[in-house]
């Protein structure tokens, strides 16, 4: 099974494809949360907490550790005390060395893209 993001498609929208034995799903990125890796399992989440929209195998790639997570900053609620939480009530912990980096990067984007939420 592989995973595809392209950046757009027919529509104009924003989807990860993702391919499984001969079938393909499209996943609009704005209905994903977040994406989980554990292993070589990938978890698609959306709005429903703790209940992926479908999972596969593979792995998301450049991210060094055994599990990682990767997140729509367009449903972050809050990041504080070392823990991002979602709108949907999901909370993830976020490493100390990684923090500062994380709260960063989500402040500069939470900038450029707040008149859009």
């Amino acid at each position: 099974m592989e995973a595809l993001f392209h950046e757009k498609t027919a529509s104009g929208r924003k989807v990860l494809t993702i391919r499984q034995n001969r079938t393909e799903m499209e996943l609009p990125y704005d209905s994903i949360y977040c994406l989980e890796s554990d292993l070589r399992k990938v978890n698609v989440y959306g709005d429903v907490p703790h209940q992926p929209l479908c999972s596969y195998y593979g792995k998301l790639t450049d991210l060094p550790a055994e599990r990682s997570d990767v997140v729509n900053m367009r449903y972050i609620r809050q990041i504080s005390g070392y823990k991002v939480m979602l709108r949907n009530g999901v909370e993830l912990s976020v490493s100390r060395n990684g923090y500062a980096a994380i709260r960063a990067t989500y402040l500069e984007w939470k900038g450029q893209f707040s008149d859009e939420s």
